[in-house]
């Protein structure tokens, strides 16, 4: 836990500095000024679109669980768990959010059965990305933009049928085992990880679960886009929402803690692509970035002090 709060301290200090550059470069005045035009209810409702995003995620994660066997836990607690998980989500390839896994032990579901359902989200995630960036892949005239979303995409879908592959998990497990011991007990928990995982990825799962990712990230997606058209940037929705998702997948790819640096840079430079000023761009991107990946970290740090806090006090009581 240290070691991923040491990260989450350096994001901050290597973001605030990034950005501090990214204000510089583009003229500190007009970026503030162009912030400014961001009112506080179009703010609220912005926010409101990302909890929406956390809320529907949540929805699938516990489902998930629940799909593997798992004991029922009370709700409320169980989001608390879950926000929990984005206080860390800017350590590299968000490995700090295996920390709702911790929390969740004392309920009776395993490191394996959570794990499993936090590597599924993660695929299913990055793939409702890729399918939201080739639907805008259209609007932009360079054939770039649909070229990786096209490749990112074929990645993506050719790792179900090898997760799918038992024969290859198992004899994979034997060569490990026949190696050492040491060695064949961590590719058993990896191989029952990637079982497990091949469970949710079935037929009505998957698609329900892709379901779900598409509106959460769309829902993000749309929130980029009213922040555009409050600073004034006329630019069409699904074009909006397409720059937001491939800065995402180049961020999500990259395994930068949180994408930290590609999706920032990555969007600006999409939004003066298509005629946007330096100082919006950076404005905007800034606002953008705040709302979603900052927003969901604040969260996360106060439902991680809720959650020790719960844990301390049960601690104190069954003493």
């Amino acid at each position: 836990m240290q070691r991923y709060i040491g990260a989450l301290i350096l994001s901050v200090i290597l973001s605030l500095v990034g950005y501090a550059i990214a204000v510089f470069w583009s003229g500190s005045d007009e970026t503030l000024q162009a912030a400014a035009r961001l009112s506080l209810p179009m703010w609220a409702l912005v926010l409101l679109l990302s909890v929406l995003n956390y809320v529907l995620r949540f929805v699938r994660w516990e489902y998930f669980l629940r799909k593997l066997d798992t004991p029922r836990i009370p709700q409320g607690h169980h989001f608390l768990i879950y926000l929990a998980g984005f206080a860390l989500t800017t350590t590299p390839g968000k490995a700090g959010e295996a920390v709702r896994s911790f929390y969740l032990k004392p309920y009776g579901v395993g490191y394996g059965q959570s794990l499993s359902v936090l590597f599924v989200e993660r695929l299913m995630d990055l793939l409702a990305v890729v399918l939201i960036a080739l639907l805008a892949a259209n609007y932009f005239d360079d054939p770039r933009y649909g070229t990786a979303a096209w490749a990112s995409a074929a990645v993506v879908l050719a790792l179900l049928p090898l997760i799918h592959y038992y024969p290859l998990w198992d004899w994979i497990e034997s060569k490990a085992a026949a190696i050492s011991e040491r060695l064949g007990s961590g590719v058993t928990k990896l191989v029952v990880m990637i079982k497990d995982s091949a469970i949710l990825l079935k037929n009505r799962l998957l698609y329900g679960g892709l379901i779900l990712a598409i509106v959460a990230w769309g829902l993000e997606g749309f929130g980029f886009y009213l922040v555009l058209y409050s600073l004034g940037v006329e630019v069409d929705v699904m074009v909006a929402v397409g720059i937001y998702s491939i800065a995402v997948l180049v961020g999500a790819i990259s395994f930068l803690p949180g994408g930290l640096g590609g999706t920032e840079a990555v969007m600006g430079l999409l939004l003066l692509a298509v005629g946007t000023d330096k100082s919006s761009a950076v404005a905007a991107t800034l606002i953008c970035r705040l709302a979603t990946l900052w927003f969901a970290v604040v969260l996360g740090i106060g439902a991680l002090a809720g959650v020790m806090r719960s844990d301390v006090q049960k601690s104190f009581v069954a003493k």
